[in-house]
């Protein structure tokens, strides 16, 4: 795998981490505001961004999970493709900029208190905008690199990223191999295979246009005479060589 693919690859699965991670920690924060709330007769927890912000982590690891999964069993699927990538990143990265946002609300009674529940509440905040990071700079590097390398055509958008660095994008040029093979220049209607070039009738498709027709092997005490496409070839018949004859000297 290619350097920037390897370095693509390693920041999702360190992404995927890193949502588990911010899972976590806001799980358990709002599983102790709970408690505090009942303790207190007050049933829920009042709390909708953390909340959010459970729901961003936890989406944000099932995707990047199943990226990481396609990417090693399905390496060409276009479900992983640098556009699916960007549409979904873009959807992650404004779902986990609202949540932690609307709890970065709450972070001045946070940071005036000393109990467990105000500690979580810290690290929530701080593990979602990281978090939130990470997503953006996986959005901007895949974005930047693929236009300013692949440029913007829709073949090149439906490549995986991984793929794309390593092979370049699937679309195919116009005309047909340059080196071995069999192919066709949809501009100028010429057969090429092996490197040779062949045009049809008055047609100039290389170095010497030569018709199809007209390619065969050689006969034996003829020559062919190459001439322009549009007229047919003229064929010379060798007349054998006459021995001169040998003087006869009598003694």
């Amino acid at each position: 795998m290619a350097p920037v693919a390897l370095i693509a690859t390693a920041l999702k699965a360190f992404t995927a981490f890193w949502s588990l991670v911010t899972m976590a920690v806001a799980g358990a924060f709002i599983n102790k505001v709970n408690d505090i709330r009942n303790y207190y007769g007050v049933g829920g927890s009042g709390f909708d961004s953390a909340n959010a912000v459970i729901a961003a982590a936890t989406i944000s690891l099932v995707y990047f999970i199943a990226v990481l999964v396609f990417l090693f069993l399905f390496a060409e699927s276009i479900l992983i493709s640098v556009m699916v990538d960007t549409i979904c990143l873009g959807f992650l990265w404004i779902f986990i900029l609202g949540s932690v946002a609307a709890l970065s609300v709450h972070a001045s009674l946070f940071s005036n208190c000393d109990a467990t529940v105000c500690s979580l509440g810290s690290a929530t905040i701080g593990l979602g905008w990281v978090l939130w990071f990470l997503v953006f700079g996986l959005l901007a590097f895949e974005v930047t690199y693929t236009l300013l390398h692949y440029g913007t055509s829709y073949p090149t958008w439906r490549t995986p990223f991984a793929q794309l660095v390593v092979y370049g994008s699937s679309s195919k040029s116009a005309s047909g191999p340059t080196s071995g093979g069999i192919g066709h220049n949809a501009e100028t209607g010429a057969m090429t295979t092996g490197g040779a070039v062949y045009s049809g009738p008055g047609r100039t498709g290389g170095s010497e246009a030569v018709p199809m027709s007209n390619v065969g092997a050689p006969a034996t005490g003829m020559t062919t005479t190459a001439t322009p496409a549009a007229a047919p070839a003229h064929t010379q018949i060798e007349e054998p060589a006459h021995a001169a004859p040998t003087p006869t000297v009598h003694a």
